[in-house]
């Protein structure tokens, strides 16, 4: 049941007619419940636009079965579909002319009772977006589902991860507008224009968060070919139990009553709603009790039960009576105010159910490894350990009727970052020690963790922080005898943010804590990360002149060939420049140009090794396309350039390998209507260009190189578009084919 159903619930007791005798045609029990509400979902989706690039949206999913659907090889029930996108009236308000959009929407669905296919359709009505900013834009299709029912009862459909629009965009005289089709889908993957037509585009969307498979299930409806199938008779009325003095407190209340039953053949008892001083909470079928906390007064409470057609019971009202020299427990609020942290430690404010927001302090640290890792290399998982000291549950465990023991998996989000780089998130997972909870008034609960963290891969040299973000656990509290204490599930966590039961276990239930007081990132381990390019820090060898007492001044040698030593012919530092193409097949149409330079190349007279020499590469710009056939844009692009270049020259072939971090500064669609771009737009790993002669190469000259495939990765702080451009950069096949000409040689 939604959170707003809850609401109209609440609402609408009052309207509750008494039960009349069934007749052949009965008329429906009042439901407080809309059936807009009960048949409907409104999901998350990341959607592609044309222009705009890939966005968050949402998605809701209405159906509007009528009392009974007949079973039918081809069904249709009517069905609406709205699309609504914030925070693009800008990028709307520059296309020149748009007045409204119409089209259609459609979303695959599965009908749950044989996994049969279902499509629902609509039509999207001509809808202005303009004059003025629309924000956010919304549209609405109305049509039908198309299912094939072989069975009576009742029936659901579960709603695909797929939505798509197919829309004309057009002016004030009606006249279309053309955009570019889409090319890739809201997840970034390659995606064909649907229809073909010119005057239309498309706006594909994937519907987030749908792993747990019910969270896409929509109200079930009857199926039935007779008016009397139709579920139109209420559950029974909860029953009363005997007040019992054992369920008061002075500040807390047990309600308890008989269990309701659905009529033979009906939808089936969906549930329980306890209503006390206009909260409802909503409880499952098998529910037969509800505790109140934190009541300071005597109140009324009601409790009703509900089918599976929306139809609700009589209610079933019980006094609260309270007994002010009863027993005091624990109420979710006030919270207490959090403690002080050691030195080396962090307090976090966490949210458990029931009990609100308690603090625990974290002494955290994650293992650095062994050897230094080298950029770019999978780094095994680190040992992870923590030491927590849990404060405030004493009030609400102690007692014969509190839990005796806790265990717990605890994750927590990390950032490992270099000065170089933007970070990226790891998680920490491990193990609490099975405790024991405390005496009663115990201050404090210490237990500790032990875990891992990672693996993952650091792409720039230097200095890796690792900085823990926010905590959750996974709770598991029994009784003294072993049975689980259960607790439901948290809807918010300590920020107030939405959050889900993380395992389905209802044995457990989920705390997500966060900083209690900001403040700095918390490191909790870092390590050197080294550049594999770099010179070793002990040099290979000190002592390379070969008899250093009898040649004291190496360059004094007569004949530089006699001895091994690189500096022994001095071969003058020579620089070059370079202009060629490059081919980006995913994103180009064609070739844009690049020029740059080698400077200070030093090779050694002996083996021919690259022993100095950096690579530069100037800002390229070109009109690109997004893939071969879609959106034209120009964009700009810098290779910058990890760590020196390295190589060798052999018998005339030249080969040089250089690690570059690759820079989108700017992409305009139709050179005009900015994309993305920013300092910070870049790929998330270093490209290797390994360059190989394709012709005789000289020192003295220069000659013709070409990489071969090399990998560009996809992108990240291209805010606000980032998402938008990353699956279009994503590429395995790109190369460089330049021709360097010899500059004059320096000493």
């Amino acid at each position: 049941m939604s959170r707003r159903s809850l609401v109209a619930l609440s609402a609408a007791f009052a309207l509750v007619a008494p039960h009349a005798a069934q007749a052949a045609r009965p008329t429906p029990v009042p439901s407080p419940i809309d059936p807009a509400e009960l048949n409907s979902g409104t999901y998350w989706a990341q959607c592609a636009l044309p222009l705009i690039g890939i966005r968050t949206a949402t998605v809701t999913v209405r159906l509007d079965p009528p009392g009974h659907t007949p079973v039918s090889a081809e069904a249709s029930i009517p069905a609406q579909l709205t699309w609504s996108m914030p925070g693009i009236a800008d990028h709307l308000a520059d296309v020149p002319g748009l007045a409204s959009f119409e089209g259609a929407a459609t979303d695959d669905a599965t009908l749950v009772a044989d996994d049969s296919p279902a499509t629902i359709s609509t039509v999207v009505p001509r809808t202005a977006v303009g004059p003025g900013p629309i924000d956010p834009l919304e549209l609405t299709g109305a049509g039908a589902a198309s299912v094939s029912l072989s069975q009576e009862g009742a029936a659901r459909l579960r709603v695909g991860s797929s939505f798509d629009l197919n829309l004309v965009a057009r002016d004030e005289a009606g006249a279309p507008i053309a955009l570019p089709p889409s090319t890739v889908d809201g997840s970034g993957e390659p995606a064909e224009d649907s229809d073909g037509d010119a005057d239309t585009f498309d706006v594909r969307c994937s519907i987030d968060g749908l792993t747990n498979p019910d969270d896409a299930l929509l109200e079930p409806f009857w199926v039935g070919d007779t008016d009397g199938a139709a579920d139109f008779q209420a559950p029974s009325a909860p029953g009363a139990v005997d007040d019992d003095p054992a369920d008061r407190g002075a500040n807390w209340a047990i309600l308890r009553w008989t269990p309701s039953t659905d009529n033979r053949g009906g939808s089936g008892l969906r549930g329980y709603a306890v209503v006390v001083n206009g909260t409802v909470h909503e409880l499952g079928p098998d529910a037969t009790s509800f505790e109140l906390s934190g009541l300071d007064a005597d109140t009324d409470a009601s409790v009703v039960a509900i089918d599976w057609a929306g139809n609700t019971s009589d209610p079933l009202s019980i006094p609260v009576t309270l007994l002010p020299e009863g027993e005091v427990r624990a109420t979710p609020t006030p919270s207490p105010a959090p403690p002080e942290a050691p030195e080396g430690s962090v307090v976090y404010a966490c949210k458990y159910p029931l009990v609100g927001i308690r603090y625990v302090t974290v002494r955290a640290a994650i293992a650095a490894p062994e050897a230094a890792p080298l950029m770019g290399e999978s780094i095994a998982p680190l040992v992870f350990t923590a030491d927590l000291e849990f404060d405030g549950l004493d009030p609400f465990v102690a007692g014969e009727e509190g839990p005796a023991t806790f265990d717990a998996d605890v994750s927590v989000g990390v950032i490992a970052s270099t000065t170089a780089d933007n970070g990226q998130p790891l998680v920490a997972t491990g193990r609490l020690t099975g405790t024991s909870f405390p005496q009663v008034g115990a201050a404090r609960m210490t237990t500790d963790a032990t875990g891992t963290a990672g693996p993952l891969t650091i792409d720039e040299p230097g200095r890796a922080q690792l900085d823990a973000d926010r905590i959750a656990f996974n709770m598991r509290w029994t009784y003294a005898d072993g049975t689980p204490y259960v607790l439901p599930p948290l809807t918010l966590d300590a920020t107030g943010e939405p959050v889900r039961d993380s395992d389905g276990d209802p044995d457990t239930f989920d705390v997500y804590c966060t900083q209690a007081l900001g403040g700095a990132p918390y490191e909790i381990g870092a390590f050197d990360v080294l550049d594999p390019s770099a010179t070793p820090t002990p040099s290979p060898e000190p002592t390379a002149t070969p008899e250093p007492t009898a040649s004291p001044e190496p360059t004094a040698t007569p004949e530089p060939t006699a001895t091994p030593e690189p500096t022994a012919t001095p071969e003058p530092a020579r620089s070059y420049t370079f202009q060629g193409t490059a081919t980006l097949p995913t994103i180009a149409k064609g070739t844009m140009p690049i020029n740059g330079g080698l400077a200070g190349a030093r090779f050694d007279a002996a083996t021919g090794a690259l022993t100095a020499g950096t690579l530069t590469f100037n800002d390229t710009q070109g009109r690109l396309l997004l893939t071969s056939d879609g959106l034209p844009v120009t964009a700009t692009i810098g290779f910058i350039p990890s760590g020196p270049a390295t190589g060798s020259l052999v018998a005339g072939q030249l080969s040089v390998v250089n690690r570059v971090r690759i820079k989108v500064k700017s992409i305009k669609a139709f050179g005009a209507i900015p994309l993305a771009g920013g300092n910070n737009c870049q790929t998330k790993q270093l490209s290797v260009l390994e360059f190989e002669s394709t012709d005789t190469f000289s020192s003295v000259t220069g000659g013709s190189v070409a990489t071969g495939d090399y990998a560009i990765s996809d992108l990240n702080g291209c805010e606000p578009f980032g998402s938008a451009v990353s699956p279009a950069t994503a590429s395995a096949t790109n190369t460089v084919t330049v021709k360097l000409e010899a500059t004059a040689p320096s000493a």
